[in-house]
């Protein structure tokens, strides 16, 4: 996938997000420390590998997620935005 910061690339367990070039370093280190600290809820989300610099950007590597995500949750109809806002803020 692309989006507007970056370029996620990956094989069956592993993916990597390649950052634009000049991307604030910060903004990817405070990511991947969110998403380690995620990983202690053990809820189905990807676990950090690292951060690396490849050709002047960094990349973000980690283990991909298994199953669907919420953005195909949410089309399917399988719940509601107003019950997937509940789950989040009341958890």
């Amino acid at each position: 996938g692309r989006g507007k910061t970056a370029l996620i690339c990956g094989t069956d367990n592993i993916a990597a997000k390649i950052y634009v070039e000049g991307f604030d370093k910060l903004e990817i280190f405070h990511e991947a420390y969110l998403m380690a600290l995620v990983e202690q809820f053990n809820l189905p989300t990807p676990r950090v590998y690292g951060i690396e610099q490849c050709g002047g950007r960094y990349v973000l590597k980690m283990s991909r997620a298994k199953g669907k995500s919420l953005g195909e949750i949410l089309r399917a109809g399988e719940i509601t935005p107003e019950a997937c806002m509940d789950i989040l803020i009341l958890s």
